[in-house]
């Protein structure tokens, strides 16, 4: 059955020409009344459309080339905050969607199953304004890496590098190779879904 949506302007980002298509066709077969649909394949344009007419929607891609999907949602923060905003991705690294959520979109999708899960999050953001829909696979990703817990070997290289050792004194302080610590390390950004070691530790003193 077709809804009665509260947007009558989408904007649809995506660099993939079908992607897009598909989910233009989506829209129009969810909605019940016209939908004024305009596209883009880039951050940079997405923003140009919004500088000449803001949306109610915005449904944006993570992978974008140039400006990416998280600046894109962030500078439409500021440009038009009463935007909704849905991410349709095909990321699934935890610490990339843990960023999207943060953001406090109103909708997390991957694009497997896009059907089915566009529909409900269309309906649910109408009388969700303060809630995140998140697809099942999104919710998966999410609370695997919010139950990673490091070994107590893990627990011991993060201490070390919270107290600012490099990886050659803390393997010289576990007693173990270099490339142990490298390894301990690599598990550590896996689970944390840190992308340096900055990240890791400030993963690391959160939890403690």
């Amino acid at each position: 059955m077709k809804e009665s949506y509260e947007f009558s302007d989408v904007i649809i980002c995506d660099d993939h020409y079908v992607s897009a298509i598909g989910v233009e066709m989506l829209l129009s077969q969810h909605s019940s009344r016209p939908l004024n649909i305009r596209k883009a394949s880039t951050g940079e344009k997405v923003l140009e459309l919004f500088t000449q007419k803001s949306s109610d929607l915005l449904i944006v891609d993570l992978g974008l080339p140039g400006i990416s999907g998280i600046e894109v949602i962030k500078k439409i923060r500021q440009m038009s905050p009463t935007t909704k905003i849905i991410v349709l991705t095909g990321q699934n690294e935890p610490h990339l969607l843990k960023q999207v959520y943060q953001l406090k979109v109103c909708g997390i999708l991957r694009k497997m199953g896009t059907g089915k899960n566009l529909g409900e999050a269309l309906n649910f953001i109408q009388t969700n304004t303060d809630k995140t829909y998140l697809d099942t696979s999104v919710t998966s990703i999410l609370k695997d890496q919010s139950q990673a817990t490091p070994t107590p070997r893990e627990y011991e290289v993060l201490e070390l590098m919270s107290k600012g050792h490099t990886s050659e004194e803390i393997a010289k302080e576990m007693d173990c190779s270099l490339s142990t610590i490298k390894t301990y390390k690599a598990r550590i950004m896996n689970k944390s879904g840190a992308k340096n070691s900055a990240e890791m530790i400030s993963w690391y003193l959160k939890r403690n």
